[in-house]
């Protein structure tokens, strides 16, 4: 089972890429690999995964071997979902997209936060909490009833679903809780009002090993060459734009061109709706600074020129 945990230098760079302005709560699919699989409640059949799904109803989550997904539940919580591994999602409220509820089922999870996150529980078969600020992953195998939880950034307190014994983490620790498996099933003390608490034995706190460390760095490396590949990657768009005499952005246009670009577009339009209150057809040209200047707004069959998309060419005037 891979782990993937970030340290506690690398957690800022994690948590920039979690956070977002403040009117972000809808659970949403950032990024996945392999064949995911992602049910929603009123769907016969699993939803085809992609980059920007929104989730506005119960859903289960599920990834293959090899496989992964990437969840910004909110602004102050990103999830990754690693390979083989499988959480649902119980309840969003309709009205604000907040989850109340994380379960994991089986697999390893790792949950990242940057501490506004009270709202969200944590809930599994062998425990339930509400995860701190921190970079932290949870581990559960059903089949042997065993939880492992590692922290590489922050602390946390944990045990057992309602037992009184506990363990604190700090930063680069793990604990096990070894539960008892009965007729297939995790086996379970039942106290007053129905509550349960899973047999079993809460294991000593342990440090991190190289060998649980490397994961991560496997991933920053990966991540800095992606970022470097990028960085290389714009330079060069930049370099051929230069060579081609592309000096003006957005859109990409020589010195001397023009632009035509339609502003306030209905969305979704396939044509330029100037009929449309606030849409309008503007022109403009490429200086020698590299500026779109001498931005005129057209009217009439002048207007005709502009497309939902800028166009580029030589200036009609």
């Amino acid at each position: 089972m891979k782990w993937l945990l970030m340290s506690a230098l690398g957690l800022g760079s994690a948590l920039a890429v979690a956070q977002k302005p403040s009117s972000v709560k809808v659970p949403v699919v950032t990024e996945f690999r392999g064949a995911v699989s992602i049910l929603t409640a009123r769907a016969e059949k699993p939803v085809p995964p992609k980059a920007g799904l929104v989730l506005r109803e119960n859903a289960v989550l599920e990834t293959p071997a090899h496989g992964e997904l990437k969840l910004r539940l909110s602004d102050d919580v990103m999830l990754t979902l690693f390979e083989s591994s499988r959480i649902r999602l119980p309840g969003i409220r309709w009205e604000t997209g907040e989850v109340p509820a994380v379960v994991l089922e089986q697999g390893s999870l790792r949950w990242v936060s940057t501490g506004n996150a009270a709202g969200t529980e944590l809930r599994s078969s062998l425990f339930e909490i509400k995860p701190p600020a921190g970079d932290l992953t949870f581990r559960l195998d059903p089949k042997t009833a065993e939880a492992e939880v590692r922290v590489l950034d922050g602390e946390m307190k944990f045990g057992a679903m309602n037992a009184e014994e506990s363990v604190v983490l700090k930063a680069r620790q793990k604990v096990v809780f070894r539960g008892v498996i009965e007729e297939g099933e995790v086996a379970y003390d039942v106290l007053l009002k129905g509550r349960r608490i899973p047999r079993g034995r809460l294991g000593e706190v342990a440090a991190l090993s190289e060998a649980d460390l490397r994961p991560w760095r496997e991933e920053e490396k990966r991540l800095a060459d992606q970022k470097a590949k990028e960085a290389a990657n714009r330079a060069a768009r930049v370099k051929e734009d230069q060579r081609r005499g592309l000096i003006c952005k957005n859109p990409s246009g020589r010195f001397n061109e023009c632009a035509w670009v339609c502003e306030g577009n209905v969305k979704g339009a396939k044509t330029c709706r100037l009929d449309h209150a606030g849409t309008r057809c503007v022109r403009q040209r490429c200086n020698a600074n590299g500026e779109w200047a001498e931005r005129e707004v057209l009217p009439g069959e002048s207007a005709a020129r502009c497309r939902p998309a800028p166009r580029v060419s030589a200036c009609d005037y």
